[in-house]
């Protein structure tokens, strides 16, 4: 009977429909293989017992008293493997990366909102983050990112949009000592130097909103960087004359920890100048997932940065 436990999950899953087929061709039908694979697999089990196992009958087989012994713990040994399959493939599909895309400002809140959802998950998550570029609606549409941080994105089929969080504050950023903060505030004298610009919309913004406003007020303007990398941002202002204008108050830690720059809250100057324009909309976050993507964990993450963006806007 030892000698059972040493056969594989195939010979033992042709010796157990043989057993209750009564037959080889019906073993062969119910396995989706070949007759002469059946027929190979019982020469090997009657060359290993070294007992024939089978009788052949004019229909069929008649499985001998060995083959009844044998038969429980075969039936058994099957069972597990199969179980031990199942598990192993319910395993791969929850280890599948999931792929999240966002600007590279919001990495570290995804890391940290991330590590919050899956504390005291049964089995491990396995992420991967992409930094967003212009194409991420359609790479999202496509299955190629599962989730992506974006800000008023367009309606798109299969996509379920999740509000995150409110743009909140507008800042002025500029380095240390710029004659911009000895001036009076306004639009005007903003756009005496040249403006650096944190590109913070790729989809919707194909002309920054500050250039629209300045092109209805016929004021002239020199945009001399769109970026969406706001540490590449800050370092540009560290280096010249430039002017920044940084959009969101989950940003105000990272431009506290810029010693060599000063910066100024121009919320209520940029609503204002917003709201004088035609297609003027308020800016919000949002967690965006593909519907094949996993649910669950969409709504646990967008309650996370919900709480993130909440705290931040404080």
């Amino acid at each position: 009977m030892k000698k059972i436990d040493h056969l594989d999950s195939f010979t033992l899953s042709v010796f157990v429909e043989l057993y209750e087929q009564k037959s080889g061709t019906a073993a062969a039908a119910k396995l989706a293989i070949t007759q002469s694979k059946v027929s190979r697999t019982l020469t090997s089990l009657r060359h290993i017992f070294e007992n024939e196992l089978f009788i052949r009958q004019q229909h069929g087989m008649k499985p001998n008293h060995l083959a009844d012994r044998l038969y429980p713990l075969a039936k058994t040994l099957v069972a597990n493997y199969q179980s031990l399959a199942h598990t192993m493939e319910i395993t791969v599909a929850e280890n599948k990366a999931v792929n999240i895309a966002a600007q590279g400002n919001f990495h570290n809140i995804i890391f940290d909102c991330l590590n919050q959802v899956t504390i005291g998950e049964g089995s491990p998550f396995s992420f991967e983050l992409h930094t967003i570029t212009s194409d991420f609606q359609k790479k999202l549409v496509n299955g190629v990112f599962d989730y992506c941080i974006s800000i008023n994105p367009a309606q798109a089929d299969g996509i379920t949009r999740y509000e995150i969080g409110e743009i909140g504050r507008y800042f002025l950023v500029a380095k240390k000592g710029h004659p911009i903060f000895n001036s009076k505030i306004t639009l005007e004298n903003i756009l005496k130097y040249k403006v650096a610009i944190s590109n913070y919309a790729l989809d919707e913004q194909k002309m920054p909103r500050i250039d629209k406003i300045a092109y209805q007020k016929k004021l002239p303007i020199t945009v001399a960087l769109k970026i969406s990398d706001l540490k590449l941002l800050l370092d540009y202002l560290e280096l010249g004359d430039c002017v920044g204008l940084v959009a969101g108050s989950v940003f105000l830690h990272t431009l506290q920890e810029r010693p060599e720059l000063e910066f100024l809250d121009i919320t209520e100057l940029s609503t204002n100048l917003f709201s004088e324009t035609s297609t003027y909309k308020e800016l919000k976050y949002y967690l965006q997932a593909n519907d094949s993507s996993d649910h669950i964990l969409a709504l646990k993450l967008a309650e996370k940065l919900r709480e993130h963006f909440s705290y931040d806007n404080q």
